[in-house]
């Protein structure tokens, strides 16, 4: 009888622990699906992007949509096949531009790209600055700005 009665609340144990979890679980699927149908009901603006190489090259593009700076980045690149790389460190550390057309290695460890939004130098990352129509971005691969 007593063998029985702990199979009982163990039983009952196991059962609140997995309705618990999959709680949380359905909780953060509900919370991601949440900010990803935000992020993707804002409007698409349509802005100018210039990339400045910091070797005398600059390429401009006009009329790219996107969200975000990163966004717009992003679809300039893969419509005019220029090679991106970057890193995504997470939600709040967001993504960091490591070399487009293959220019971002500086040995000093001084130069990284770097971007402004209508000729003011950003102090939030590429993927949090979200861009109005008629923007105009700035990408320059130069020392690091104050």
């Amino acid at each position: 009888m007593k063998g029985n009665t702990f199979l009982k609340h163990a039983g009952g144990f196991v059962i609140l622990a997995v309705v618990f979890l999959l709680g949380i679980s359905v909780g953060r699927d509900y919370q991601a699906t949440a900010t990803e149908t935000a992020s993707r009901n804002q409007p698409q603006a349509s802005v100018s992007i210039m990339i400045d190489y910091g070797d005398g090259r600059v390429k401009t593009y006009h009329d790219i949509s996107g969200t975000t700076v990163f966004d717009v980045l992003k679809n300039a690149t893969d419509a005019h096949s220029v090679e991106l790389k970057y890193k995504d460190y997470g939600s709040d550390l967001g993504i960091f531009v490591e070399s487009i057309s293959g220019v971002g290695k500086d040995p000093s460890g001084k130069k990284w790209w770097q971007y402004w939004v209508d000729n003011t130098y950003s102090q939030v990352g590429v993927s949090a600055y979200n861009v109005g129509p008629g923007d105009s971005i700035q990408f320059k691969f130069v020392e690091g700005q104050e």
